[in-house]
């Protein structure tokens, strides 16, 4: 004999195993931003995402490493025995603030067809448009797990200031990263810095992981 399905019982059972779904993700944080539908779908973006205005600049800034490196043409490109890799970091003027991608450092090497050692340099443009020698060294933390050849690294003594190591938001957001290298390099960075976003047990969950994150959106970015 067939039940009759009671409609407040599945609703009651839905809403309990999203409650647990969401308190089991925000005590394990997995990371989700590793799974991305660019280099999939997609092609894979050529530089970082960043946009002050998402509306003008067809752009999203992501605090979410995992997610901003998926998303990059470096994390889709399989690197060949007869591939020089080049990664440059910097701020905007790497980025290539009003430029396209072709303009770009990055892009100039690569339209030049170079060589370096018997191989053929692709050089990827890892800059992002804030000012921070503590941003700079986590993005080339990250950027040494893609087995560069050489790194060019764009800066100047304006990134050195202590007060403007944590103030830009991709530094401030990633505080565990952060405190991870100034263990291991000796970086002068205060474990109580003010600027730092220390996310609450409740923010961690799910639905804050991919607001953050925002790794499956439909918005492609045109950088």
């Amino acid at each position: 004999m067939n039940q009759e399905i009671k409609p407040l019982n599945v609703l009651i059972k839905g809403l309990l195993l999203f409650v647990l779904f969401n308190l089991v993700i925000a005590a394990w944080q997995p990371g989700v931003g590793q799974f991305s539908l660019y280099n999939i779908l997609y092609p894979g973006r050529e530089r970082l995402p960043f946009g002050e205005n998402p509306k003008q600049s067809y752009n999203l800034s992501l605090f979410d490493l995992d997610a901003m490196f998926a998303s990059h043409v470096i994390a889709g490109t399989q690197k060949t025995d007869d591939e020089f890799r080049v990664v440059i970091v910097g701020d905007s003027s790497v980025w290539g603030t009003l430029l396209k991608p072709e303009e770009t450092l990055a892009g100039q090497l690569n339209a030049d067809n170079l060589n370096a050692c018997g191989k053929n340099v692709r050089a990827y443009n890892l800059g992002y448009p804030t000012i921070s020698l503590t941003k700079d060294v986590m993005l080339l933390s990250y950027a040494m797990d893609y087995d560069p050849d050489l790194v060019i690294w764009m800066t100047t003594l304006d990134a050195f200031p202590l007060e403007k190591q944590t103030s830009t938001p991709l530094v401030a957001n990633n505080v565990e990263k952060v405190r991870e290298l100034a263990t291991s390099y000796q970086l002068r960075v205060e474990a109580d810095d003010p600027n730092f976003e220390v996310k609450s047990f409740w923010e961690k969950r799910s639905l804050g992981i991919v607001a953050r994150g925002r790794t499956f959106s439909a918005c492609r970015s045109m950088a």
